[in-house]
């Protein structure tokens, strides 16, 4: 049977059948595209190796706009001084780092660039940039309009001995 978050069913003609999100409208809600093939193995393979343009949404929305975007979205969750904090880290530190780069161009050398240029800060001022970055790139992941970047972990400063993951 299909694993949770597949989209993957068996029809009553005997056919497989399989759902993925190609876009989203204006609205935010999802488009699906449908593949049909006659066992599970084939619908697999065929979800796997679908285009890379039914992917990635075809925009090339810049990071910084993304970030901004993403906190409008989460304001009405989070407390006033929070808000406050995301904005100060936003527009000091990762819209000027981001203002020219697209999601899509987004890969491990230019977040390790921006952690080095962050890693003279506090502990603690370096952490909360990231929670912010992070959490931002996991929504643009759900939205798919980012690639996933695969790495373990990209180092952080020497002086508070951690490692960003990404």
């Amino acid at each position: 049977m299909s694993r949770r978050g597949e989209n993957i069913y068996k029809r009553k003609d005997g056919r497989w059948e399989g759902r993925y999100i190609s876009d989203y409208d204006t609205a935010g809600k999802a488009k699906y595209k449908f593949v049909y093939a006659k066992t599970y193995g084939e619908i697999r393979i065929k979800m796997q190796n679908r285009p890379e343009s039914e992917r990635l949404k075809s925009t090339n929305t810049i990071v910084s706009d993304w970030i901004l975007w993403y906190l409008e979205s989460k304001k009405a969750k989070l407390k006033l001084s929070t808000i406050k904090l995301y904005e100060r880290h936003i527009n000091n530190y990762i819209k000027p780092f981001f203002e020219n780069i697209s999601l899509k161009k987004l890969n491990k050398e230019i977040l390790q660039a921006f952690v080095n240029s962050i890693s003279d800060m506090s502990p603690a001022t370096v952490t909360e940039i990231n929670t912010v970055k992070q959490n931002a790139y996991g929504a643009a992941l759900v939205f798919r309009l980012s690639a996933e970047i695969r790495c373990k972990s990209v180092r952080c400063c020497v002086r508070c001995k951690s490692v960003i993951y990404i």
